[in-house]
């Protein structure tokens, strides 16, 4: 399946995962409070951990080590049952001290209950072999199983989450979520692959699965490590205020980490054959996606955080307003690392650049919310994190130009910063000339998006958003 089908597909699985919460979170925000978000939050945070010690690093190298095999059936046997068994057995291990901890750490006393809900997440998600799909390139599959599942998810809120207390019943849906899409994806898995115990060969990506899965866990620290750390050291509002405006940044970014979901299996075939030009264009073509849809959004999110967070929301958040702000230019921060880290570091298995880059992020990490967290709560979780990402672009940036000499395109980008002013003034004069905020907000948003059809169809005559046009054209020529 091309690029293009599998990106319209991935867009829809995205925008799928990002709509269906952007329409229950203001309800869920409203009912829960941020104190219960908050909470929920928190003990999310800590069974991802154990999730992601029990996963280490098989998502990164299954979609790797599928795509390889699209046309042999027997490797993918082999990638598919060590991959699984290894899980297995670090699942099984890991839920082992997530019971033990439930019941020795201090912290976790007035959580048990969410916990032990989160022990059932931790061990079904050894069934949801999501990288083999993306490996195969089966996104029409993902795309339609979780429309359904996320569906029948928010449904199932409207209807058993009433008031404060229903966090545990909130909770529980999240997990049954996982547990739905588990079941969906080890039955159809049958499909393309069976699992065998004497295909395993666990000496054959026993290296690869520790340095990836050292390499997640690196990242977590200036990641998810965040919201954990916060939960720890202040209280479960300051955990709601920076969940919130990490989760609206989520659902705004999300639509490019479609495209490189779909990219990677793509780049890994590339410099499989060594096909170095084609790799640059499809680098250059990224970023240019990127620029043209991050800038004026990051615009309109500064100017109009508040009005956004109490939209979405509600005033109970205002405390996410200026983590929000802060984490809002990582658009284009971690767009461009996942094109140069995730994309190409990986894919070129440059283990010795994977671990150092994601090393000295993590020390920032740390670093950073030990010095700013205690002190400045959500606002120091956000600075943490924006810190730690640009010093792992930077990284990323060095040794992906020293393996295959690509340069960071830094003339291009300025072209499209300069093209982008026009959002800042229109952004200032509705401000200026309304004082409703909230009108100046809608007439902001129309005005720029009348800026971007003009700035990409006209007069920089943008390939990708021409096509779209011309598509959106023809079917409703055809209609």
């Amino acid at each position: 399946m091309s690029i293009k089908k599998n990106f319209l597909f991935n867009s829809a699985l995205t925008l799928a995962g990002y709509i269906f919460p952007l329409i229950i979170f203001p309800y869920v925000s409203r009912t829960l409070g941020v104190k219960n978000v908050g909470m929920c939050s928190f003990v999310d945070s800590i069974i991802d951990y154990y999730i992601l010690f029990a996963t280490l690093g098989v998502a990164s190298l299954g979609i790797r080590e599928i795509a390889k095999t699209q046309d042999d059936k027997r490797t993918r046997k082999q990638v598919f049952s060590t991959l699984l068994a290894t899980h297995a057995i670090s699942t099984l291990v890991v839920l082992l001290v997530l019971i033990i901890s439930i019941y020795t750490v201090p912290q976790f006393q007035n959580y048990r209950q969410l916990l032990w809900i989160g022990a059932s997440k931790l061990l079904f998600s050894l069934f949801l072999i999501e990288w083999l799909y993306q490996g195969l390139e089966k996104f029409k599959f993902i795309t339609i199983r979780s429309i359904i599942v996320r569906s029948l998810f928010s449904i199932a809120v409207f209807l058993f989450v009433k008031n404060e207390e229903d966090y545990v019943v909130y909770y529980t849906l999240l997990a049954i979520s996982v547990i739905v899409n588990s079941l969906f994806n080890i039955f159809y898995s049958r499909n393309f692959v069976q699992f065998s115990i004497r295909a395993i060969c666990f000496n054959k990506f026993f290296k690869s699965f520790l340095i990836f899965g050292l390499n997640k866990l690196l990242i977590s620290l200036y990641t998810s490590f965040n919201i954990l750390f916060l939960g720890f050291v202040s209280n479960d509002m300051q955990v709601g205020y920076y969940s919130t405006a990490i989760k609206l940044y989520m659902i705004i970014i999300g639509l490019f980490t479609a495209l490189t979901a779909v990219i990677i299996p793509k780049m890994s075939n590339y410099l499989k054959n060594n096909q170095i030009e084609d790799i640059k264009l499809l680098v250059n073509k990224t970023i240019n996606i990127l620029l043209i849809f991050a800038l004026p959004t990051i615009v309109i999110s500064e100017f109009f955080a508040h009005e956004i967070i109490t939209l979405i929301a509600g005033d109970q958040y205002l405390g996410a307003i200026l983590p929000f702000q802060i984490v809002m230019p990582l658009m284009i921060v971690i767009g461009l690392q996942q094109i140069f880290n995730q994309q190409l570091l990986m894919c070129l298995d440059h283990k010795k650049g994977i671990v150092i880059t994601t090393l000295i992020g993590a020390v920032f990490g740390i670093s950073l919310n030990v010095i700013f967290v205690p002190t400045f709560f959500s606002v120091g979780s956000s600075f943490a994190w924006v810190s730690s990402e640009l010093s792992t672009l930077t990284l990323a940036l060095f040794f992906v130009n020293k393996k295959i000499g690509i340069l960071l395109p830094v003339k291009n980008i300025v072209k499209h910063i300069f093209y982008s002013t026009p959002y800042i003034i229109i952004c200032m004069l509705s401000i200026i000339l309304n004082s409703n905020n909230w009108y100046a907000f809608s007439l902001s948003t129309f005005l720029c998006i009348i800026y971007f059809l003009l700035l990409n169809l006209l007069i920089n005559k943008n390939e990708t958003v021409y096509n779209f046009y011309l598509n959106i054209l023809s079917k409703a020529k055809l209609n």
